[in-house]
């Protein structure tokens, strides 16, 4: 109660200059550099015309708008008071799909252009990425899309994740910076099985243990 306490007269502009110690794990808790717990508190973006308002400010794969959008709103929300320090950011599947091919389905990666990926990861994705770092918010990058309802071992979609995470835990700038608190390994995974379709309680551990690795 105390933490909470202080934090409540920390001004808005005081919040975006205080200091990101790099955090580690111990046990279930996030902590610093001195074994300080560390609690985060944040939204999400993606970045899509349709989830910024429906194209209403960017569209057309325009990335300085998309990113003036979402700057501003993350802004807005610092302004107000709000004591972000978290951003979930979704590479959202909008940049990395041909564009002839997105059909609005987040889990369908047979559109997925790596060579799209990489480019507007840099351009986009890492920029903002950096933005939040500028700003005391550190950053949790979740992969383009949505899990298929069934994902299996050794199947399509494990070594899509396994494409996308190798992409960007190699990029030079991503591991020299200490923003990123995390890569959420993939999002809503429903139904995993093992290769063969087999249901089993080793299935979650096969399938992601490869992708954290």
């Amino acid at each position: 109660m105390l933490f909470v306490a202080c934090m409540a007269v920390v001004t808005a502009k005081a919040w975006r200059n205080m200091p990101m110690p790099k955090l580690h794990i111990e046990g279930r808790y996030l902590v610093d550099e001195n074994g300080n717990k560390v609690n985060l508190h944040g939204v999400a973006q993606t970045y899509s015309p349709w989830f910024n308002e429906k194209g209403k400010y960017w569209d057309n794969y325009d990335v300085d708008n998309c990113l003036k959008y979402n700057k501003r709103v993350l802004d807005g929300a610092l302004d107000k008071g709000y004591k972000i320090n978290v951003l979930r950011l979704h590479m959202d599947p909008y940049w990395s799909n041909n564009p002839s091919a997105n059909n609005g389905d987040e889990s369908d990666i047979s559109a997925f252009n790596m060579l799209r990926f990489k480019q507007y990861f840099n351009s986009v994705f890492y920029e903002m990425a950096k933005y939040c770092e500028a700003n005391g918010i550190y950053v949790v990058m979740r992969p383009p899309g949505v899990c298929p309802h069934h994902i299996e071992v050794g199947g399509e979609y494990q070594k899509y994740l396994l494409t996308v995470w190798d992409v960007v835990s190699r990029h030079d700038s991503i591991r020299a910076y200490s923003g990123v608190v995390s890569l959420e390994l993939a999002n809503e995974p429903v139904d995993v099985i093992l290769a063969g379709g087999k249901r089993d309680s080793t299935a979650l551990r096969d399938f992601f243990q490869p992708v954290l690795d």
